[in-house]
């Protein structure tokens, strides 16, 4: 996981059911240039509005990065 085991995807959880608003998480994956690994992008949505957008190698590393890129986007993360 990202940023010393920071577990941000709860941390958006947790902020979306304080006030009580809808978290969407919508995943795709793409083959890569070469390698044929694949590369997963997930769309982070709140109430239906696209806040965020992750890439990773996995799809819960995509989701931590769309998720640290929304509480950034919300001013939620310190430092």
């Amino acid at each position: 996981m990202l940023a010393a085991e920071t577990d941000f995807k709860s941390m958006i959880l947790e902020y979306c059911q304080k006030k009580k608003q809808k978290l969407n998480f919508t995943s795709r994956e793409k083959q890569s240039g070469g390698n044929g690994h694949p590369i997963f992008t997930v769309t982070l949505e709140i109430s239906n509005k696209v806040i965020s957008q992750g890439e990773g190698s996995t799809k819960k590393d995509a989701e931590q990065v769309a998720s640290m890129a929304a509480l950034n986007k919300l001013g939620l993360l310190k430092g």
